[in-house]
This record gives C-alpha cells, sequence and structure tokens, in this order.
C-alpha cells in the first residue's frame, strides 16, 4: 500500500487513507462497519447499492478480487465531506485509476452516509 498523501492531522483523513486500504486488504468487516444502514453507493457508470444489506453483499464480492497494489494519490476532507483518488493494481494485472466521494453522517462523524465511485480501467 502507498500512500502519497499526507494524512497526518485530520482524523478524517487518517480514517480515508484506512478504508480504502481495507478495500484493497478485501476487509469486508471493517468497511462494512463503517457505513450508515441507509448507506447509498452509486458506481458511476455500473450500479447503484442502496442499504447496508445490500452493500454488505457487494463489498463481499468484491473481496474476491485479489488487489496486489493500491496507491492513493490524493485525501481531502471538509465538513461532512471526503475524497480519496489513486490506483489499483489487481494480482491478474488489471489497474484501475479510481476516485471515491463520501459523504459522512455529520460533520464530527466519519460513518459514511454515501459514496460515489469512479472506476476506469487503465
Amino acid at each position: 500500500m502507498n500512500v502519497k498523501t499526507d494524512c497526518g492531522h485530520s482524523p478524517k483523513r487518517t480514517f480515508l487513507r484506512d478504508f480504502n486500504i481495507a478495500f484493497g486488504k478485501g476487509d469486508a468487516n471493517f468497511i462494512i462497519a463503517q457505513v450508515t444502514d441507509d448507506i447509498v453507493w452509486a458506481v458511476m457508470g455500473e450500479r447503484t447499492i442502496e442499504g447496508k444489506d445490500s452493500f454488505s453483499k457487494a463489498i463481499n464480492e468484491m473481496k474476491k478480487k485479489e488487489v496486489a497494489e493500491i496507491t492513493i494519490e490524493k485525501v481531502v476532507t471538509h465538513g461532512k465531506e471526503g475524497s480519496v483518488n489513486g490506483i489499483m493494481k489487481m494480482k491478474d494485472g488489471k489497474q484501475y485509476a479510481f476516485a471515491d466521494f463520501y459523504e459522512f453522517k455529520n460533520t464530527t462523524s466519519t460513518t459514511i452516509k454515501t459514496m460515489t465511485s469512479y472506476v476506469i480501467n487503465v
């Protein structure tokens, strides 16, 4: 796991870094525990997942795809919003550029209410 941005003094930035690393490691339990029951995850051009049960199924399906390396380029947060972008290299040789946008439950929480993901095969 490579992190090119400094996440040192912002708890939300550190959280989003760790959340994305959990995706790379296939840590479904950690990921699922960080979202609201009414989570909405829009994977642009593919599908929209609504509710924690559907989210859990999608995350458990995704963990079957093994990540060899994840590089996090930027982590940005402000108030109840945040974003992360980077590159995921899969064990099968494919590479994906990603940009994820998050809305937290409120300004003090790290519980995720919505996610919007853009993923491009590079």
